[in-house]
């Protein structure tokens, strides 16, 4: 469960509001701000349901392991057993980690029973990392205020702003980049969209960007997480100082 609403996506309200016109697909002038819902919640279903809080979380368990799971399923070079390689699907990798981790399996090595029991956890989502802080930045608060941080450089940051005897804290800096918009809308000033005024009854096209002016160009979610909520008060403090005591060396984008 997400907790997401389907309400920002209303289908049988833009249906009803659409129509084909001897200009082209239109739609009536009341279904306006349907439409812009509609392209709004793009941004929101990346926010709490691609990238929720929890996925973000297994994700980071997966990141520590992953390799040396790699390592024991093919320790050759991949491209000198391709053959091999071939095998690996996501399928085979669930299949003998579970292997490595049932009780008692004969040819399994200390090493991976112990990725066993690991990948064991994620598999049962015993969730090792807890979300301490969350912030969203756009790409025009990005401008006005910082610009997109790279998680190394925000984990450090934050350490560096932590009291003293909290700056050996684990906790991990996770940041989830999206383009909301499903194209550059500056880059397509000749599209245009019909619309109906009732008041009048013409259609008129409108251009494109101005259907996307109020859905960002670029969004970082960053989230903190911790192994317990026992230091969520400083790390989510700590993390506000280094968001806005500094501007951070530049997170590449693709706009």
């Amino acid at each position: 469960m997400t907790g997401f609403s389907l309400d920002m996506v209303d289908t049988e309200r833009l249906l009803f509001y659409t129509f084909v016109h001897p200009m082209g697909l239109t739609i009536h002038r009341a279904g306006v701000p349907v439409l812009i819902r509609f392209l709004q919640a793009r941004v929101a279903m990346y926010s709490d349901v691609y990238y929720h809080r929890t996925t973000r979380a297994v994700d980071l368990q997966m990141r520590e392991i992953f390799e040396e799971t790699m390592a024991e399923l093919l320790p050759e070079d991949p491209r000198r057993r391709l053959d091999r390689y071939l095998e690996i699907t996501e399928w085979f990798l669930l299949q003998k980690v579970l292997e490595w981790a049932a009780p008692g399996r004969r040819g399994v090595t200390p090493k991976q029973r112990e990725l066993g029991r690991r990948w064991r956890d994620i598999l049962d989502r015993r969730v090792k990392w807890k979300m301490a802080y969350d912030y969203v930045a756009t790409m025009n608060e990005a401008h006005q205020v910082m610009d997109f941080w790279k998680p190394d450089t925000l984990k450090e940051a934050i350490r560096q702003q932590l009291p003293p005897r909290l700056r050996k804290t684990a906790f991990e800096v996770d940041m989830a980049t999206q383009d909301p918009r499903p194209l550059n809308p500056l880059a397509e000033g000749g599209k245009t969209v019909n619309v109906f005024n009732p008041a009048t009854g013409e259609v008129s096209p409108r251009a494109l960007r101005e259907f996307f002016k109020d859905v960002p160009a670029k969004v970082a979610h960053y989230r903190v997480f911790a192994p317990d909520h026992r230091h969520d008060p400083e790390l989510a403090q700590a993390t506000e100082l280094a968001l806005h005591a500094g501007r951070p060396e530049a997170y590449e984008t693709n706009l």
